[in-house]
C-alpha cells in the first residue's frame, strides 16, 4: 500500500471499525475480509505494525498502540519486504485465539473454539489437524483430509483470512 492507500484504509478501519470501510467495499472481496479481520486484531493487540511497499513506492510503516491514534512513517533506507514482519506477537495473539472460532469437521454449520476442539481430541491423538481454504466446501471435499475422517480425527476448517495469523 502507498502511504495514501494506508491513511485511507487502515486508517479508517482503525478510527470508525469495519462500517466506513465496508461501506466503500465489496463484502465479499478479499479486501473487506482483510479489513475485518484487520479490526479483529486491532481490538485485542496493544500494538500493531503493518510494514508495506508497493513496486513503485516507498517502504511505508503504519503503526498504532489503538486507541483510535496511528503513525505512518516512511523508510526510504529499507525498502527491502524481505526481512520485514507483522507485531502480532505473544500473549496478543493468544487473547485473539480464545476469540476466533472456526467449523470443524465435526461441528456441522456451527463455529467452535480452538479449547472446544482440544476438549474433543481423542484420547491418544498427539496433533490439532487443520486445513485450509477458499470456502468450506473446498476444505470439505478436499482429499487431503479423507484418511483422518476415515479415522474419525476432527479437522479444523480454516477460510478466513485471519487464520492465516494464527497457524
Amino acid at each position: 500500500m502507498t502511504e495514501t492507500e494506508m491513511i485511507n484504509n487502515l486508517g479508517t478501519i482503525a478510527k470508525s471499525g469495519t462500517k466506513i470501510f465496508k461501506s466503500t467495499m465489496d463484502c465479499d472481496s478479499m479486501i473487506d475480509k482483510f479489513g475485518i479481520g484487520f479490526y479483529s486484531v486491532y481490538l485485542v493487540a496493544d500494538k500493531i505494525v503493518v510494514t508495506s511497499k508497493r513496486y513503485d513506492d516507498d517502504l511505508y510503516e503504519w503503526e498504532s498502540n489503538s486507541h483510535q491514534r496511528y503513525s505512518i512513517r516512511c523508510d526510504r533506507t529499507n525498502n527491502s519486504m524481505e526481512h520485514q514482519t507483522g507485531h502480532l506477537r505473544g500473549h496478543n495473539r493468544d487473547k485473539l485465539a480464545r476469540l476466533l472460532k472456526s467449523r470443524t469437521s465435526a461441528s456441522g454449520d456451527e463455529a467452535c473454539s480452538l479449547q472446544d476442539y482440544i476438549n474433543r481430541m481423542k484420547k491418544n491423538q498427539r496433533y490439532i489437524y487443520f486445513i485450509a481454504g477458499e470456502n468450506i466446501k473446498q476444505v470439505e471435499d478436499s482429499v487431503f483430509i479423507e484418511a483422518l475422517k476415515m479415522r474419525d480425527i476432527e479437522v479444523i476448517y480454516m477460510t478466513d483470512p485471519i487464520d492465516e495469523f494464527m497457524r
